[in-house]
């Protein structure tokens, strides 16, 4: 012990947690597919379901990830009509956005969700071939 306390006054060495007040940082992950073509016609995001659509993709929100967006857009990068949903609940669930949401919304761990295209005449472009994202964060 004699040796520990020596070396420490000579070398002048005090170890002192180190506290920092940095905010968390936001962490993201990334999903994309492909799609070509749209899913359905219409605005209302409850005409018509998930089955039988090879336009659309889904994914699990993983432990620390609290929120989501989602975005579609066509291949010169133009947003395109997509419905969000929940793919255990669809008809309660479905909601259109002409290209995506424009901030995360709040999501619980282990949640599905799922995006599709759709030909929304309010929207500035047809789906035609593109991508579909969907994005989880920790934070908004």
């Amino acid at each position: 012990m004699k040796r520990i306390a020596s070396l420490v006054a000579l070398t002048g060495l005090i170890v002192v947690p180190a506290v920092s007040d940095a905010a968390p940082k936001r962490v993201e992950r990334t999903v994309t597919a492909p799609y070509t073509g749209a899913c359905q016609v219409g605005v209302d995001g409850a005409n018509g379901g998930i089955n039988g659509c090879p336009n659309q993709m889904a994914d699990v929100a993983k432990k620390g990830e609290a929120y989501v967006k989602y975005s579609a857009t066509d291949a010169t990068g133009r947003p395109v009509g997509l419905v969000a949903y929940d793919p255990a609940d669809y008809a309660n669930s479905a909601a259109n956005f002409c290209g995506g949401l424009a901030k995360p919304v709040k999501i619980k761990a282990g949640k599905e969700v799922g995006i599709k295209t759709i030909l929304d005449p309010t929207c500035g472009a047809i789906p035609t071939q593109g991508t579909l994202t969907i994005t989880f964060s920790n934070l908004p």
